[in-house]
């Protein structure tokens, strides 16, 4: 066989040369670059990573966000974040890291914001008991007196569920009402108050209580 029809491997540059000494100036700035022994190991480097690459759903709605339980989260809550995280690129095991993390976020700070209420109405209750001292009973009994006959069922259980049947001003408005009751004869529903004290400065009622 003729030596010009022997088989000789190919070569990645000209002998003595590196594939690296053919790039242009600005590639041959990085480094990293001459990691690499030839171009199929960078071939190589570039396709194996090309194949890990994350697949992102192709619509929004593809998007399988699992809410947690308790969140307050509706459909339309979700739909719109799948949204937000189809337009950023984001994976859909990062998508629903950051769901957990904004719910846990938010219990968080409800809680947080749940404790400081507490605490404030506690130091309040405390205050008013002693004001009120030996009679606070007495007047408190006045007080849910004057709730269960002007707000019925569904009053008292705004005032339960809002954390306002603690507060100490909204405990001395009732109090006074249901001392009134006790002492005097409480204002017709029509008629309306007819004491001078229990007007404003036009002479309208204040309070019109309506059975």
């Amino acid at each position: 066989m003729a030596e010009e029809d022997q088989a000789t491997p190919p070569a990645d540059a000209p002998s003595g040369e590196s594939w690296f000494d053919g790039l242009n100036d600005e590639l041959k700035g990085d480094e990293s670059l001459k990691s690499f022994e030839n171009v199929d190991a960078l071939a190589k480097e570039y396709l194996s990573l090309k194949n890990a690459q994350i697949k992102l759903p192709e619509k929004p709605e593809d998007y399988e966000i699992t809410v947690p339980e308790g969140a307050d989260l509706d459909d339309g809550a979700v739909s719109q974040f799948k949204s937000l995280a189809h337009e950023l690129g984001i994976a859909p095991e990062t998508a629903q890291k950051l769901i957990d993390f904004d719910v846990e976020r938010s219990k968080a700070l409800a809680e947080s914001y749940e404790t400081a209420v507490n605490k404030e109405l506690s130091a309040a209750e405390t205050a008013l008991k002693s004001e009120w001292g030996n009679d606070y009973d007495a007047n408190l009994k006045d007080a849910n007196k004057a709730v269960k006959q002007f707000g019925g069922d569904d009053f008292v259980k705004f005032l339960a569920d809002s954390g306002m049947g603690r507060n100490p001003m909204v405990v001395k408005v009732f109090y006074a009402i249901g001392k009134a009751l006790n002492e005097d004869t409480p204002p017709s529903p029509d008629k309306g108050p007819t004491d001078k004290r229990q007007k404003d400065n036009t002479g309208r009622p204040m309070l019109t209580f309506k059975s």
